[in-house]
């Protein structure tokens, strides 16, 4: 039981190490959108668009799978589940809280960028503002249709 745990353990820190990843390089990409002269759209490298736009697909489509399986989960097994219950069961994994949480925190700060900042931001970033604002709206569809009563 120690070695599974021991493995549950390495797992949960490189999924944390891959959201701190994500964070981080959407960090300096929103750092340098800022900085950027208004003249125009700042230049990214290929790689640093490859890295960025694998990170935002993996880390958004990710936690919507995993979230809506939690949800359903909670659904299945407690039928007239009310939205609290399901947010709630889905809520007792702090590893998916906090991806969650990253990801909208980034998501906000990549939209607000875009809004203050629109001639410096480079097309990722418009990309990713339009992706998280997709994403979102997807969690609210869930948190309704969670929310619904059933016939």
């Amino acid at each position: 039981m120690k070695a599974v745990e021991a493995v549950r353990r390495l797992i949960q820190g490189l999924a944390l190490g891959y959201l701190a990843f994500f964070a981080t390089v959407w960090g300096w990409i929103i750092s340098q959108t800022w900085n950027a002269p208004s003249a125009g759209p700042m230049g990214l490298s290929d790689p640093m668009l490859i890295v960025a736009g694998f990170l935002t697909a993996s880390v958004g489509a990710g936690l919507a799978a995993v979230f809506g399986i939690e949800m359903q989960h909670a659904r299945r097994y407690h039928p007239d589940a009310t939205l609290g219950r399901a947010f709630t069961s889905a809520g007792s994994d702090r590893l998916l809280v906090t991806g969650v949480v990253v990801y909208a925190l980034v998501g906000v700060a990549v939209l607000g960028i875009w809004l203050v900042r629109p001639a410096s931001a480079p097309d990722l970033v418009k990309v990713y503002a339009l992706g998280f604002a997709g994403w979102f709206a997807g969690v609210f569809a869930a948190a309704v249709r969670a929310g619904s009563p059933r016939p």
